[in-house]
């Protein structure tokens, strides 16, 4: 039984992280997956998993989960099994496109078309050297965080408004959008916990307007310098258990259409 419920914990708490993005919960699905297309696993259990997994996944918006997928820059293509229709360019082009008409109201432009496909190829301004990929890898792991998905792509914008759709800027606009969504509630959660906290019974005349600010405050010292652990469960241990769900080296099929 532990051995069952083990993989669901790591998966849950991945998911229940403040640094929880779309590319990872693709991942996790397809971390869970994987690990019960086993056959030393009950067959019938096997199939009740796999089931409920693809369920959820009929659920989402697949498009904007694949492109969060394709915008993870240590990713980009490489979660996909050869033979994918993922691993093509213009199929990835086509669910961009679609994407951004949603977001934008119009297709992208030609430019925009070149960008994605030098992207993809890991070429010219988009290649791991020139959007400095061990460096912000380096820097998440001297401050034991996770590296800063929408960081990288804001080093690569070429306006100061992101208004500006056209080209290049576009793709970069697309990304940070996509890599800014959080499928969770739980950094809500805790800040509304805070406002509990802090406007006490013994401080109820305190303000609201007073009360945010404090609350920002604490938030924001607790993002610089880190808080103290509440579990005792060292933080490396999680955080090397959530690694290897997010890695795709662990599975060859992170989606039921890929």
């Amino acid at each position: 039984l532990r051995d069952l419920l083990r993989p669901f914990a790591i998966a849950t708490n991945a998911a229940q992280s403040d640094h929880c993005r779309l590319d990872t919960i693709l991942l996790l699905l397809g971390y869970l997956y994987h690990i019960h297309n086993n056959n030393r696993i009950d067959a019938r259990l096997r199939s009740t998993i796999h089931n409920s997994l693809e369920k959820r996944w009929k659920k989402v918006d697949q498009d904007v989960f694949i492109l969060a997928i394709t915008f993870n820059p240590y990713l980009r293509k490489k979660a996909f099994k050869s033979g994918s229709p993922f691993r093509s360019t213009s199929k990835l082009f086509s669910l961009a496109s679609q994407v951004f008409k949603r977001f934008y109201g119009r297709a992208p432009d030609s430019f925009f078309r070149r960008a994605f496909s030098e992207y993809l190829s890991n070429t010219g301004m988009w290649s791991d050297e020139r959007m400095s990929l061990e460096y912000f890898r380096n820097n998440a792991r001297e401050h034991d965080t996770y590296v800063d998905m929408v960081g990288i792509w804001r080093e690569k914008l070429m306006s100061e408004t992101l208004s500006d759709i056209d080209g290049a800027n576009g793709l970069v606009v697309l990304a940070m959008r996509i890599m800014s969504m959080v499928p969770n509630s739980a950094s809500t959660e805790r800040t509304f916990s805070k406002f509990g906290a802090v406007h006490t019974k013994a401080r109820n005349r305190m303000g609201f307007e007073k009360t945010r600010k404090i609350v920002v405050i604490d938030t924001h010292i607790a993002r610089i310098h880190g808080v103290a652990p509440t579990y005792k469960r060292k933080r490396n241990e999680d955080a090397h258990e959530i690694t290897n769900a997010t890695t795709p080296a662990a599975f060859s099929t992170p989606t039921q259409d890929s």
